[in-house]
């Protein structure tokens, strides 16, 4: 199997679901979202828009923008807001996408991968957030948060904690096999 640098990081990636209270220095943030500014977007119209969450105000945003209550088919098991504490993660990274650009959801959730492998080769960890990507600003009292975190007429597209790991995986679990088609 060909090795490289690339390739390494791309294989160690996981999604971190506890994270350690070290906080993450503004360089190292400036260096991973440049590294989202380079992803690829329809029409290079580079559509997207980062929205960095440090502090307790914008975390206490983000959960208002969940909404409280359930969205519907929610399992009952769970206590909402699933995630409600970010796994504990210093920073949460929010990517919208402007609706007048080509494909605009594929530009943001390109640039989401990019973030993420670029933490990866910093040392730092991420969780892609479902639950905040699709459920987020989906009545009136959390859609009156959004021009808050976002610009007007924008939609979110990728939620994403971000931070230092409480310990990284020894293994990851085995890749699919049989997902390729040669012709």
């Amino acid at each position: 199997m060909i090795d490289n640098t690339v390739l390494e990081n791309i294989r160690s990636r996981f999604s971190c679901r506890k994270f350690s209270s070290k906080k993450v220095d503004k360089e190292t943030l400036q260096a991973i979202l440049e590294a989202g500014k380079y992803a690829p977007s329809g029409g290079n119209r580079q559509g997207w828009h980062f929205t960095v969450i440090e502090s307790d105000e914008g975390k206490d945003l983000l959960l208002k923008a969940a909404g409280s209550t359930p969205p519907p088919g929610f399992p009952e098991k769970l206590q909402w807001p699933y995630q409600g504490d970010f796994c504990g993660a210093p920073v949460v990274i929010l990517i919208s996408g402007a609706p007048d650009v080509p494909w605009p959801e594929v530009g943001p959730r390109l640039a989401a991968q990019n973030i993420m492998l670029a933490a990866q080769s910093l040392g730092l960890a991420t969780l892609w957030s479902s639950l905040f990507t699709k459920d987020l600003f989906r009545d009136e009292e959390s859609a009156a948060v959004k021009t808050k975190l976002m610009p007007e007429n924008y939609n979110v597209y990728a939620a994403l904690f971000l931070g230092y790991p409480e310990e990284r995986p020894n293994t990851r679990p085995p890749r699919r096999e049989n997902v390729e088609t040669w012709i």
